[in-house]
């Protein structure tokens, strides 16, 4: 089982076969021209897609556990204290 390894679609290929604009970007120098695409005019009024590749290890928050409904992000905050966020 060690082997075993579940991968999550590429999608910006998926985006891609629907007929919606994609990119990926994986280096942090690329956010700025990434976050300049997606804003792009050009994009104005349709979907697109900016998929950004992390380092699998990287902690993220808030997240939802596994069962759980959105409404219980991790780490937990009353909805008046994100607002100031």
């Amino acid at each position: 089982l060690e082997d075993y390894k579940v991968d999550a679609p590429d999608f910006e290929k998926v985006a891609i076969a629907y007929g919606i604009a994609a990119k990926t970007i994986s280096d942090p120098d690329e956010v700025a021209d990434g976050v300049s695409w997606l804003w792009n005019t050009e994009n104005n009024d349709q979907p697109v897609l900016l998929q950004v590749m992390i380092d699998p290890h990287t902690n993220t928050y808030p997240k939802i556990a596994f069962g759980k409904p959105i409404t219980e992000m991790e780490p937990f905050s009353k909805p008046i204290e994100m607002e100031s966020t």
